[in-house]
């Protein structure tokens, strides 16, 4: 809690959980929708379409994220990526503001999103069309786009073969550098980083291009998923 992203008023370390203050450090935050949480911050998104960031610069309380014209409103979904909070609106659009800044910036190019995830220097939208884009550091492959450049503007996922692009993903989740997709068949497909075997797919090679995770102890391939996650080193899926 160093930088007070505990969001209690202090900078105490806590053992035990604790119940995040309200802006200014008056009463409780309530009506909260959906959390996130970086690395020295976190993140909340309320009922009424606003979203609430404490933690870095010294916040120890929640204090409203805003837009170039004013308060961020309309926000129906959030997630904390390990610098930058990604949001996306009802109308579409998709938002950026970095760790340690109440100031959001529109991403260029979006109008029909409908969830957002934050790795640590990459960032992935999901379109309602099941696309996926992708925009930030490349070095691993985690934009999934068959190279390993670097990219400021998002840039549509490959499919596996890189001849056409991902689609049918329903979920969408971003490690350190890695990324993950849930498609409604319930089947998973990774890219990026995979020193440690995050991607799933039998190695530990690098992927530029997305691959299909495995079944356990690599025979065939996991089926029957609802939810996944992604974390600095590793994936997880849940199976009913």
């Amino acid at each position: 809690n160093n930088q007070g992203q505990l969001g209690d008023g202090s900078t105490t370390n806590r053992r035990f959980p604790v119940q995040v203050k309200g802006p200014g450090g008056a009463g409780y935050l309530t009506d909260v929708v959906a959390v996130g949480a970086g690395f020295g911050y976190s993140c909340a998104l309320k009922s009424d379409g606003t979203v609430w960031q404490w933690g870095n610069s010294g916040w120890t309380s929640p204090i409203q994220v805003q837009s170039p014209t004013g308060p961020l409103t309309g926000i129906v979904a959030i997630d904390g990526g390990i610098v930058k909070l990604l949001a996306v609106g009802s109308d579409g659009r998709v938002w950026q503001c970095g760790a340690g800044s109440t100031l959001a910036f529109p991403v260029e190019g979006f109008a029909n999103s409908i969830s957002v995830a934050g790795g640590y220097w990459h960032s992935l939208a999901l379109e309602s069309d099941g696309t996926v884009w992708a925009w930030g550091s490349n070095d691993f492959g985690q934009l999934g786009d068959g190279t390993t450049t670097s990219r400021g503007t998002p840039g549509q996922v490959k499919s596996p073969d890189g001849l056409g692009y991902l689609t049918g993903i329903t979920h969408i989740s971003a490690g350190h550098s890695h990324s993950v997709g849930m498609k409604n068949d319930g089947t998973v497909w990774a890219w990026g980083r995979n020193p440690e075997g995050e991607l799933g797919d039998g190695t530990t090679m690098n992927k530029t291009l997305p691959v299909q995770v495995k079944g356990p102890g690599g025979i065939g391939y996991l089926t029957g998923v609802v939810a996944i996650g992604a974390g600095q080193l590793h994936t997880l899926a849940i199976v009913p």
